[in-house]
């Protein structure tokens, strides 16, 4: 046991961590009171159910819990993703709110695939993706993204009829545009 109280995780694309070994991790930080996770893949990481067990059995003292999930999902609904986010555990236990927003992959075949951006607000990162053809499902409030300090804005396709809208930049230094 440690008396850490603030921990940062950051796992790469290839990254094969499951919770398994995130229990045996914070079995041994149980006095957290801040967490932010941030995985660019992330998919094993992005079950609402689990991090809610997590939290419960070995995080009791945790007051700010940020993350921010990138995977990329074939078949799943994102909206699903997002409801399980949306429980009393979230919204009023604690006051976390979750965001996604995703946009479609160019893929051949049947397969639909999306790449999904799922997140704490405040947003836990000073840099930001995001592509023209960006489906927000959540609506946001005007400093969320505060943090941001860095844009890459990806031309993919017609602009989101309400991105402009959904995201506002407050911080914005730096501007990268790719097509």
């Amino acid at each position: 046991r440690t008396d850490v109280q603030q921990f940062k995780v950051r796992l790469p694309e290839k990254s094969g961590i499951d919770f398994g070994e995130f229990e045996l991790l914070f079995s041994c930080l149980t006095n957290l009171t801040h967490l932010t996770v941030i995985a660019v893949r992330g998919f094993r990481l992005t079950r609402a159910e689990r991090w809610e067990h997590l939290i419960r059995t070995y995080l009791p003292h945790l007051r700010d819990f940020r993350f921010k999930f990138n995977p990329i999902l074939e078949r799943t609904d994102a909206r699903q993703l997002l409801a399980a986010f949306q429980t009393p555990f979230w919204l009023v236990e604690h006051r976390w709110h979750v965001h996604c927003d995703y946009h479609r992959v160019q893929s051949t075949g049947w397969r639909d695939t999306k790449n999904v951006h799922l997140y704490t607000l405040p947003y836990c990162h000073d840099e930001f993706y995001l592509c023209s053809s960006t489906t927000a499902l959540t609506d946001t409030g005007k400093d969320v993204y505060a943090t941001i300090g860095q844009l890459c804005f990806i031309i993919n396709g017609p602009l989101e009829t309400n991105l402009q809208d959904r995201f506002q930049f407050p911080s914005l230094h730096s501007l990268a545009v790719q097509n």
